[in-house]
């Protein structure tokens, strides 16, 4: 077993977090707004896979949790009360509240239990003194496996338009992430209430942002001195291939960590280059995960749509990207793949309306498999990405391996 793997997954706590002051500034503000208010306020935080949602979340929680009483929950508890009440009250102050409660005599397996009747988002609520901050991550999920008229759904929407629309005194905020298409799944469910400046469309970070994250890679993860004459040029080649993408981020500052703690200590170009080859196959491995399940002919469907109909580099229409899927007799259900490949985070829509790849190298990676499949089904490319894969060449052709100083 190789036990020298690493993973950067989709989702989850940083290592390390810089940026987002604007996104964690917003936040701070609606609860201060929510105090004043007496009302909680509602904020919906929208992006593509691997974009750093999760870790937002995880570090207002972490930035909070002095002034707040933080509860992180679960989909699933918004169908159960009881599990609501455990999550927000804790299973000791739960347990508590629950002997409290006087009620019917039931008797179980031999022994006399008290029935109680099933709490309410307002008596669960206020019982507490502190301000509020509630954070639900995967939101999307909610349409996965959903029936019109099911119950459970139902419950969910239902406990939404409660949180929505309570009334504390000591402020509560609910933060919900979710994929690009979040805003319109609670649409669908009639839950709309996200009005433009209660929504934050999540981006790449800031380049100094992406720095200080690589450079804490570097430094707090592997131990390379801070005055190191080779660590800015390191952050700054490693830099050029992340992108600003969280994700890719923290899997080049994993690599690089893991690698030069195994090398003790000691940078070189040969060290350098291992660390750029073993985390470009886990970029690579990341990319492919967003076509999982859709065989060759389907993706070669997909990219022929894209690259037909881009305007500009990555920006596209979606009313051409589906007129050319209905045309293809591969893509069998032209509106439901282009709605997939927006949750699977291949696309993503921008604020005027347009969609875009919303990662740089996952547009240049997808013409390149482009350009293999059209090899392997012999078929030849049209004029237009016949340029592309012209400049592509050219590019790669003329993008040498980066030489750091010894």
């Amino acid at each position: 077993m190789n036990t020298s793997r690493s993973f950067a997954s989709d989702r989850g706590e940083a290592h390390y977090f810089h940026g987002r002051q604007e996104e964690i500034g917003f936040v701070q503000d609606a609860l201060k707004s929510s105090q004043d208010d007496r009302k909680s306020h509602s904020i919906l935080i929208q992006g593509a896979p691997g974009v750093g949602k999760s870790a937002l979340l995880n570090e207002l929680r972490e930035r909070m949790k002095h002034r707040c009483c933080v509860v992180k929950l679960e989909l699933r508890m918004l169908s159960n009360m009881y599990q609501l009440e455990s999550a927000v009250l804790g299973k000791k102050k739960y347990r508590k509240e629950s002997q409290k409660v006087q009620g019917n005599l039931k008797l179980v397996a031999g022994k006399v239990n008290y029935e109680r009747s099933e709490p309410t988002v307002s008596s669960i609520f206020k019982k507490i003194q502190k301000p509020i901050l509630l954070t639900l991550d995967e939101a999307q999920m909610m349409r996965v496996g959903h029936v019109k008229g099911d119950r459970e759904t139902e419950k969910k929407a239902h406990l939404f338009d409660e949180l929505h629309n309570l009334q504390l005194k000591q402020g509560l905020v609910f933060l919900i992430a979710g994929l690009s298409h979040t805003r319109k799944v609670f649409k669908d469910f009639e839950i709309s209430r996200f009005s433009d400046d209660c929504v934050i469309n999540l981006s790449r970070l800031d380049q100094k942002a992406e720095e200080d994250i690589l450079r804490d890679y570097l430094v707090r993860g592997a131990g390379v001195k801070p005055n190191h004459p080779n660590l800015n040029d390191w952050v700054h080649q490693m830099s050029k291939e992340t992108y600003q993408w969280a994700h890719h981020i923290s899997c080049y500052g994993q690599v690089a960590a893991q690698k030069i703690k195994k090398n003790r200590g000691v940078l070189s170009n040969e060290l350098f280059s291992d660390i750029l080859k073993e985390s470009r196959r886990k970029k690579i491995t990341y990319y492919h995960g967003r076509f999982a399940e859709l065989e060759a002919r389907e993706r070669a469907s997909i990219y022929h749509a894209f690259f037909e109909n881009e305007h500009q580099e990555s920006i596209l229409d979606k009313s051409k990207v589906e007129l050319d899927f209905k045309n293809n007799p591969i893509v069998k259900h032209p509106k439901q793949m282009f709605e997939e490949l927006v949750s699977r985070g291949v696309l993503q829509i921008r604020l005027d309306g347009f969609y875009q790849i919303p990662i740089p190298s996952l547009r240049t990676w997808m013409l390149q498999e482009y350009q293999n499949y059209l090899i392997i089904m012999n078929q030849k490319p049209s004029v237009k990405i016949q340029q592309m894969f012209d400049s592509l060449k050219f590019n790669q052709a003329n993008d040498r391996p980066p030489s750091i100083k010894n």
